[in-house]
């Protein structure tokens, strides 16, 4: 998606799992990273499904990063080196090319030009149709996976304390 297609996501109850975490002395930070990753990647896997065929073997890429303590941001974006798949998902509209000189194979041999007219190109959305499809099931991740966090972190914690 475009840099301005940016969507956020609240789970219900986060904050009490956080609390939770912290009170359990938790890694939050790391835990939010964690369970952040694990929403955008069951989007990222049904987008990679969706993304017509290509001969660029990573076209999708995911990440997870933490502007603040309480806050990530998890994106899938489009690889920087199939930058071209950014047209198969927005479309082009009509266009004119222009070169000095443009040489390309024609029907009858090579044709040289100065510009060429392009016809566009119909959007074939992947990214948005996958984030709508499994929007529930990421953030249901994200929410088993902070649970699941809360539940390592207390059994830690009582681990740590049975030693004093």
């Amino acid at each position: 998606m475009a840099a301005g297609n940016l969507v956020s996501v609240k789970v219900e109850g986060g904050e009490a799992l956080l609390k939770a975490l912290r009170e359990a002395d938790g890694n939050v930070k790391k835990s939010l990273r964690a369970a952040s990753k694990a929403g955008v990647d069951i989007i990222k896997a049904d987008a990679a499904a969706r993304v017509p065929p290509s001969r660029y073997k990573k076209v999708l890429v995911s990440k997870a990063s933490s502007p603040r303590k309480d806050i990530v941001e998890a994106t899938v974006r489009i690889s920087k080196r199939a930058w071209r798949m950014r047209f198969v998902e927005q479309g082009v509209t009509a266009h004119e090319i222009k070169g000095s000189p443009l040489a390309f194979d024609g029907d009858n041999g090579v044709v040289i030009t100065g510009r060429v007219r392009h016809p566009g190109m119909a959007a074939r959305p992947f990214l948005r149709p996958a984030f709508d499809a499994k929007q529930k099931e990421a953030e249901a991740a994200v929410g088993e996976s902070l649970r699941q966090a809360v539940v390592e972190a207390r059994i830690a914690q009582a681990a740590a304390d049975d030693e004093d």
